[in-house]
């Protein structure tokens, strides 16, 4: 499927984008997510394709929230592509991981059976506290299996993150000061690491 999209993009034809997930995926606090800064750098890429982006983050959203809304909000749109991002809010509201699991799980299923769209999972930024941290990527590891078992991309921008930071890179100057949400800069790493796959 995402030689499909890919091919799409080459040839100029219309892709539609659905970014589904929670305020990461929204972009609260910034004048624009990484969504906006993705298909941005596509167009640059690809500067004949028509890109329309429906962005159906929502704050504060679980996964199991975003079940609930699956069909109005990705399917009702017949995307190309469709990124999905949660886990820190049914971290944070101690969703089991099980529970998590298996609604990332149908949500991945039910956009691969009623869509043609490519589907790419994510991880999100790291968290300031340390242990808030290690208890999201406990959350962050079941999508990583969730999409091996179901054969669809995640790209792990927790890890990428994590990489950057041990390179030298402050991680205070990639998030807005006591939201821990990503700031301009932090969206910049997300749709860096995703154009790499695109």
């Amino acid at each position: 499927m995402l030689d499909k999209v890919k091919e799409k993009l080459a040839k100029g034809e219309k892709i539609v984008f659905v970014a589904f997930g929670d305020s990461i995926t929204e972009g609260y606090g910034v004048s624009e997510g990484w969504p906006e800064k993705l298909v941005k750098e596509l167009k640059k890429k690809y500067p004949n394709t028509e890109i329309k982006l429906i962005n159906k983050g929502r704050a504060g959203d679980t996964a199991e929230d975003g079940l609930y809304r699956l069909d109005a909000d990705v399917i009702e749109f017949n995307p190309d592509l469709v990124t999905v991002n949660f886990g820190i809010n049914d971290a944070m509201s101690a969703v089991p991981l099980s529970a998590f699991e298996t609604h990332i799980s149908e949500i991945i299923s039910q956009i691969k059976s009623k869509t043609k769209a490519h589907v790419i999972a994510l991880s999100s930024e790291i968290l300031e506290d340390e242990e808030a941290d290690k208890l999201v990527r406990k959350y962050y590891d079941k999508i990583g299996k969730v999409c091996k078992e179901q054969k669809v991309t995640f790209i792990d921008v927790h890890r990428y993150w994590h990489q950057k930071v041990r390179e030298g890179l402050e991680l205070s100057s990639l998030l807005i000061p006591g939201l821990d949400h990503p700031n301009e800069e932090g969206y910049k790493y997300f749709a860096k690491i995703i154009m790499e796959v695109l």
